[in-house]
């Protein structure tokens, strides 16, 4: 299948991946900088918290607007504005002088990474045919995992090197560098029934939002979404300082030992999406909930690591519980996507967003709070709890969903 100007879906979704995991360069950048800020300003596990729980709080103030918007006119323009939004202020951040100075950038990053979501989702809801839509989401979401892995490999060997303000510039060309090639490369394939003005795509937004917000199962999705990001944001925000305090590694060895989770992640993205088109194709909820509890048993096993573990026991260990607490996005926008329809997944992921990422605000101030208090094995419990919990809610929505069709819409 090709469109207009000679784009192929391939081609497209490598142009989304590609955006996507240079953006998320800049959005997982806080962990990996986490030791190198406590060490040149003095400050606490909760105000490293305080960095991306300030991302996203603004992230999510523009998710379903941008949403929304890139429902109306297409995401060419929105991700190349995204990249751009990123860029400008991680200058800001390379010559902080302060503490609270990385805190207003981190915060205006926030802007850049409200949109790309929505705008990446959409076009693989419209590029892909519902039998390969799992695969194709898992594939665009590894850029997720892979930007943030590169940070953890890249910023703390520069910040070794020539220290960490220069990783931070690094960043900053390769944004740019990204923005022009998605601004001349990138088109959307528009759906039939979009270009004739008729079906979702032409109802308005705030028809849109309310037809929305009264389906049961995908309400149903949104309030478990700050629980299926605890998992993830924790283990974001404060794998490197827990293994610098707790198992007394350098920042070095820490970050590659984040790099390696985030590459399992993104395997297990491609994975369980595959896994979700092909075996849970009808009940996707039910593959949902297996990851979730795949999940809990890793945060478990996170947990019981201390000082003397072997380096290829840290890795591992990191690793399966990366697969499945960060596993799960692929199959998770694909399901809310087929229950909302692909004219308004936009908007639809809008509200994810929101929903998502007030748990990924509010997780990093709990996590870090119960760092500085009862310290980290009390923390990595609470993640084991709303994994638990997870998995028990999606396993009695899934025997309550009515299976979807086998359509390959």
């Amino acid at each position: 299948m090709t469109d207009r100007e000679g784009a192929t879906p391939w081609r497209m979704l490598a142009v989304l991946t590609l955006a996507q995991a240079t953006l998320s360069m800049g959005a997982y950048l806080w962990g990996p900088l986490a030791p190198f800020l406590v060490a040149e300003f003095g400050v606490t596990a909760a105000q490293v918290g305080g960095l991306s729980s300030l991302f996203y709080v603004v992230a999510a103030s523009v998710a379903v607007p941008a949403g929304l918007l890139v429902d109306r006119f297409g995401g060419r323009l929105i991700i190349t504005a995204c990249l751009l939004a990123v860029a400008a202020p991680l200058l800001l951040v390379a010559g902080a002088p302060a503490f609270g100075v990385v805190l207003l950038g981190a915060a205006l990053c926030g802007f850049g990474n409200g949109a790309i979501n929505q705008a990446g989702a959409r076009g693989v809801m419209l590029w892909f045919p519902g039998t390969r839509r799992g695969l194709a989401m898992g594939i665009r979401q590894t850029g997720n995992m892979l930007g943030g892995a590169a940070s953890a490999a890249l910023v703390p060997a520069l910040g070794a090197v020539l220290g960490w303000r220069y990783g931070v510039l690094g960043l900053v060309g390769l944004l740019l560098a990204v923005a022009a090639l998605s601004a001349s490369s990138y088109h959307e394939r528009i759906p039939a029934p979009a270009a004739a003005g008729r079906g979702p795509q032409a109802e308005g937004a705030l028809h849109r939002l309310r037809r929305l917000l009264g389906n049961p199962m995908l309400l149903t999705l949104l309030v478990l979404a700050p629980l299926l990001g605890y998992g993830q944001i924790s283990l974001m925000s404060f794998f490197p300082l827990y293994l610098t305090r707790e198992l007394g590694f350098d920042a070095v060895l820490a970050g590659r030992c984040l790099m390696v989770a985030l590459v399992a992640a993104a395997a297990g993205r491609i994975f369980w999406g595959w896994v979700g088109d092909r075996l849970f194709r009808q009940r996707r909820t039910l593959c949902l909930a297996l990851i979730m509890l795949l999940a809990t048993l890793g945060a478990l096993a996170v947990r019981q690591l201390g000082g003397g573990a072997p380096l290829w026991l840290v890795l591992a260990t990191g690793a399966a519980f990366a697969a499945t607490a960060m596993g799960w996005h692929a199959l998770l926008l694909v399901t809310l996507a087929e229950v909302a329809g692909a004219a308004a997944t936009g908007t639809a992921f809008g509200l994810l967003i929101n929903a998502a990422w007030a748990g990924w605000v509010v997780g990093p101030l709990v996590f870090g709070a119960l760092v500085d208090g009862a310290g980290f094995d009390a923390a990595w419990a609470t993640v084991v709890a709303s994994c638990a919990l997870c998995t028990v809610v999606l396993g009695a929505l899934a025997l309550r969903a009515r299976p979807v069709p086998r359509d390959g819409a």
